[in-house]
């Protein structure tokens, strides 16, 4: 087994070059960015080592999860694939002399992929890539309020698990109960989209708890341009990290940063905050009562398209 464990990390690039070939040949105008085939091949083979190396299958689960965001697959497709992953496996059993054993071993690899390609990802609950596989944005809520001791273990864990530089903790947390309606309403004017009498609402801030996130004066000086520019990163990073713990535990969240009218804001809270997240249950219907204009409006967000990943990073 550990000869033929070496002979697949040799021959890696050998693997992906017959694979390639194949392809060419079989399915020629499946693709032309080939390159892209090579790095998702060498996911995929490297995965196989990995799990053949401590005899377990995680990573090659990990690796098939990435075919699914949120219970979509991400390809129209797949009988390329699946064509493609047999082959592989041939190439590897019939090409070279292993043992049988690990013929059957890499092979039972190979259909762990395939399943999860035709029957969706296979998530291990309370892991980081379920609890992100399953966050969004919330506008609308169910009439539900998550129990405070739940609250209290998100913030439990901010405390003791969130990075913060110089572990400074520069920001505020006032955490609020958003079950008074004429402060709620308030709350939820000063959090309009734009100005003006048409003016777009945010619903995140109607969730029936609000984390509301402001600088901690005596750590940064309004002044200080430098360290608060440290208290914008360490906002960020704590935000992920409430986003994410409320996830894991099956709370929603929504997140909320316009702030056009501030004085409503002022009446409730007696400042205006840099950040506001919105903690609940998530409900899915696309219209939700707006207590401003007294009707059902549509929920924001629908039509923004996250860009290629490929505009955005590089490796340089």
């Amino acid at each position: 087994m550990i000869n033929d464990l070496n002979l697949l990390v040799s021959e890696k690039t050998n693997i992906i070059e017959a694979c390639i070939s194949y392809m060419k040949v079989n399915y020629a105008t499946r693709t032309t960015e080939y390159d892209k085939c090579r790095r998702d091949l060498t996911y995929i083979i490297e995965a196989f080592i990995h799990d053949l190396s401590n005899n377990t299958i995680s990573n090659t689960i990990y690796i098939a999860n990435r075919f699914w965001i949120r219970d979509k697959r991400q390809i129209h497709a797949y009988e390329v694939e699946v064509a493609l992953y047999n082959y592989m496996i041939r190439y590897i059993t019939e090409v070279h002399s292993v043992t049988q054993e690990f013929a059957e071993t890499i092979n039972n690899l190979k259909c762990i992929i395939i399943d999860i390609i035709k029957n969706g990802a296979i998530e291990e609950p309370n892991t980081w890539q379920k609890s992100a596989s399953i966050r969004i944005n919330t506008y609308n809520w169910k009439p539900i309020v998550p129990k405070k001791d739940i609250i209290d273990s998100i913030i439990d864990d901010l405390h003791n698990y969130s990075p913060s530089k110089q572990k400074g903790f520069r920001y505020k947390i006032d955490i609020y109960r958003n079950d008074n309606e004429e402060k709620r309403n308030k709350i939820y004017r000063a959090h309009a989209a734009e100005l003006g009498p048409k003016a777009r609402h945010n619903p995140q801030v109607l969730a029936p708890w609000l984390f509301f996130f402001s600088l901690r004066k005596e750590t940064v000086t309004q002044l200080d341009d430098y360290k608060k520019n440290d208290y914008f990163m360490d906002l960020g990073i704590a935000t992920s990290n409430i986003i994410y713990g409320a996830s894991s535990r099956g709370v929603d969240t929504g997140i909320s940063r316009c702030i056009n009218y501030e004085q409503p804001i002022i009446d409730v809270l007696g400042y205006v905050p840099d950040l506001t997240i919105g903690l609940g249950y998530r409900n899915d219907d696309k219209r939700y009562f707006c207590p401003h204009y007294k009707k059902l409006e549509g929920i924001p967000g629908d039509k923004n398209i996250k860009p290629n990943i490929d505009s955005y990073v590089n490796y340089v």
